[in-house]
C-alpha cells in the first residue's frame, strides 16, 4: 500500500551541467501533475511529467526542476525591440517635453532587449541528466510513500478489525433484541385488544413479521464479508484507494440499516462506535493512493 504523501529530492553533475529535482505530493481524487523548470529547459515539460505519471497513480504532485550550466552565457541583443523601445520613448520625450537622453544602458535595462541566447534542440544528454535525477527523486518519493503507507495499513487494519470485533457484539445482542421486540408488541397489542374478538394467529404472525423487520442478522453478514474483502484489499499490490473508499461506503451504510432497525440502547451505542472508527477509516483511506 502507498501513501499520496510523499517527498524526494536529488541533484547531479555531469558535462558541466548541474541538475536538482524535488518531487512533492499530497492526496487527491486523480493524479494532477504540476511541473515548474528553467525557462530555458520548458520544452522538457512534457517529458517530465510523463515519466512521474509512468510512477504514480493518483495524487497531486509537484516537481520542480532546477539546472545551473557552468559556462558563460550567451547574449544576445533584440534590435528590433530595441528600435521599437527608442521610437517611443522619443515620442514620449517630445510629446510631454521631457528631458534627458535615451542611450546604451538606458534601453538595456528594458525587457527583452537582452537576453539569453537559446538553444533550439535541448541536447539529449541534457534529457538524461534530468530524467537519471528525476529518477532518483523519484525512488526516494517511493520510499517516503511505502514508509508512510505501511503506516496507515496498519491502522487501518487494526480499525477493521475493530469495527468486525463491533459487529459481533451486535449479533449478540441481536435475537434477544428481536424477542423483546415480539414480547413489547405482543403485549402492547394484547392491551389494545382485550375487549375485541381477534384472529390469535393472525396476530401472531403480523407481530413476527413486525419483530423480524428488526432483525439485523443480514446487515452483521454483509458487515462481516466487507470487513473481510477490506482486509484483503489492504495487501494487494497497485493503487487500492478508491476500492477502499467503495468498501468503506458500503459498512457505513450497512451500519446506518443497523442503528435505524435497533430498538435497543446497547445496539445504538455499539453502531454509534462502529461509525466513529469508520469514520477514522475513511480519513486515512483520502490518503492512499
Amino acid at each position: 500500500m502507498l501513501s499520496m504523501t510523499g517527498f524526494g529530492r536529488a541533484e547531479a553533475e555531469e558535462q558541466g551541467n548541474r541538475v536538482w529535482v524535488e518531487v512533492r505530493s499530497v492526496n487527491n481524487r486523480f493524479c494532477v501533475v504540476n511541473v515548474r523548470l528553467p525557462e530555458l529547459l520548458a520544452p522538457l515539460e512534457w517529458r517530465v511529467s510523463e515519466l512521474v505519471r509512468r510512477h504514480i497513480a493518483r495524487g497531486r504532485v509537484e516537481v520542480t526542476v532546477d539546472w545551473k550550466a557552468k559556462r558563460k552565457p550567451s547574449l544576445v541583443a533584440d534590435l528590433s525591440l530595441a528600435e521599437a523601445y527608442r521610437d517611443s520613448l522619443l515620442e514620449l520625450k517630445k510629446s510631454l517635453h521631457l528631458a534627458g537622453k535615451i542611450d546604451i544602458p538606458l534601453l538595456a535595462s528594458l525587457p527583452g532587449v537582452i537576453v539569453e541566447k537559446r538553444d533550439e534542440v535541448i541536447p539529449e544528454s541534457l534529457w538524461e541528466l534530468v530524467k537519471r535525477v528525476c529518477q532518483v527523486a523519484l525512488d526516494e518519493h517511493l520510499r517516503m510513500r511505502k514508509a508512510e503507507g505501511e503506516k496507515i495499513q496498519k491502522d487501518i487494519a487494526e480499525r477493521i478489525r475493530l469495527v468486525d470485533e463491533i459487529v459481533q457484539e451486535i449479533e449478540k445482542l441481536a435475537p434477544l433484541e428481536v424477542q423483546q421486540q415480539r414480547d413489547r408488541l405482543n403485549s402492547r397489542l394484547q392491551d389494545l385488544l382485550v375487549s375485541r374478538k381477534i384472529d390469535e394467529q393472525r396476530l401472531a404472525m403480523e407481530i413476527a413479521l413486525i419483530a423480524e423487520r428488526s432483525d439485523v442478522t443480514e446487515e452483521c453478514t454483509r458487515l462481516h464479508s466487507h470487513n473481510a474483502q477490506f482486509l484483503k484489499t489492504l495487501s494487494e499490490e497497485g493503487p487500492v484507494g478508491r476500492k477502499l473508499d467503495f468498501l468503506l461506503q458500503e459498512i457505513h451504510r450497512e451500519a446506518n440499516t443497523v442503528g435505524a432497525k435497533a430498538d435497543s440502547t446497547s445496539i445504538s451505542h455499539l453502531v454509534i462506535r462502529m461509525k466513529e472508527e469508520a469514520e477514522k477509516i475513511r480519513e486515512q483511506v483520502q490518503n492512499v493512493e
